[in-house]
């Protein structure tokens, strides 16, 4: 199952489920079959400024040649016209900082959490561990990029 019956059709699309739908890497498969399963797709702002680190990082490190690099960008850019913008501002960075605290997860991380809680019955889609453990204790529905709903 990619996404819950229970949940509404709503997949929240963090930077480590995002970056395989333009780079070809572990997960990549499950994380293009949960987007096209997705009704919905949302994401802070955030979404946009960590996949293009992401990219430029990918580009400086050579696992992508500059034409690589040019055709990432610009699915990614086409990808996220897709997507719900959820704004960061401070009433959702007060909820993050208080995730932060309750759970062992990064500055970034956090403001994801706090994005996805923000729509109930969304589905939090990760890759990143604490990030799921923190989105199952708090009730919500997580998809695992590499493995399955839980």
């Amino acid at each position: 199952m990619l996404l819950s019956s229970a949940d509404n059709g709503t997949a929240y699309f963090d930077t480590s489920t995002f970056v395989p739908l333009v780079i070809d890497e572990l997960g990549t498969a499950r994380c293009v079959q949960i987007w096209h399963a997705a009704r919905r797709v949302i994401a802070t702002r955030l979404l946009i400024v960590e996949t293009a680190a992401a990219l430029a990082k990918a580009r400086r490190l050579h696992r992508l040649t500059d034409q690589q690099y040019a055709a990432a960008q610009a699915q990614g850019d086409r990808l996220l016209t897709g997507v719900d913008f959820i704004d960061v501002d401070s009433r959702l960075i007060g909820t993050a900082a208080g995730l932060a605290r309750r759970f062992p997860l990064r500055g970034f991380d956090a403001v994801h959490v706090a994005g996805a809680a923000l729509i109930e019955g969304t589905t939090m889609v990760s890759g990143d561990r604490q990030v799921l453990d923190a989105c199952h204790e708090l009730g919500m529905a997580t998809a695992d990029s590499a493995h399955s709903f839980r």
